[in-house]
């Protein structure tokens, strides 16, 4: 059965100044046959003027001017802080990726039963959300057991006040995360932490003795995507 092929397009937009061309930093996989020219841009074309596809940048591409007399209302904040908001989510996810910045290793109890602990650490998820764990935290499996996988996912509490004792009608949103376990993959943005299968529900889990083959009721960390640290250009 043939399928049509997936290309990854990137445009470059004709320029609206005597500046020179201007490139739209987006990649978009579309099912197209490969030899159809086709164009695909942020930018206003003329109508009939090639086979055009309108991108939607996952990201704002306007930045709020501040004037004077501007009316701070909270819609205008909201908006001025969601700009470099979403900046940062993109750098974390094209500069960094998706994985373990830091941290995050999974230990069993000492001596073993059904919890496990997760050090402090640092983690990114597909969307660029910055995922920070603090402190040790523990984890019971309880009398959950099959193939599981130990996921880390970014959350946000709802607005409170409270947090600010100069102004306490002040509201904050506080990032927040969750560690879950799950016997398949879940749909939401997550980072893997480890696999473990669980042959009872009263099994004990351990570390693997072999890592690159752990056994049943062992740690397995070899599906972990961790990260490297960005090297410093030569000068």
């Amino acid at each position: 059965m043939n399928k049509t092929p997936r290309l990854l397009l990137v445009s470059i937009v004709p320029p609206r100044n005597d500046c020179g061309v201007r490139i739209v930093m987006h990649r978009h996989l579309v099912e197209r046959a490969p030899f159809d020219l086709h164009v695909a841009s942020n930018a206003d074309f003329a109508d009939g003027l090639l086979i055009h596809t309108q991108l939607r940048l996952p990201y704002p591409i306007h930045r709020l001017k501040p004037v004077d007399g501007i009316a701070i209302t909270a819609e205008v904040w909201e908006e001025a802080h969601h700009f470099h908001f979403e900046e940062l989510r993109q750098h974390v996810r094209l500069a960094h990726g998706m994985g373990i910045l830091q941290g995050l290793r999974v230990l069993p109890s000492d001596p073993a039963d059904t919890a496990v602990y997760v050090e402090p650490g640092m983690a990114a998820d597909n969307e660029g959300n910055l995922i920070v764990v603090p402190q040790a935290v523990w984890f019971d499996f309880d009398e959950t057991f099959g193939p599981l996988r130990l996921t880390l996912s970014y959350g946000e509490s709802e607005p409170r006040s409270g947090l600010n004792a100069g102004d306490p009608s002040l509201l904050y949103v506080t990032s927040a995360f969750s560690i879950e376990a799950h016997p398949t993959p879940p749909d939401t943005p997550h980072i893997e932490l480890a696999r473990v299968h669980r042959s009872s529900r009263s099994a004990p889990v351990r570390a693997a003795a072999q890592p690159d083959a752990p056994h049943t009721d062992e740690i397995d960390l070899r599906y972990r995507r961790e990260l490297q640290p960005l090297t410093q250009s030569a000068r």
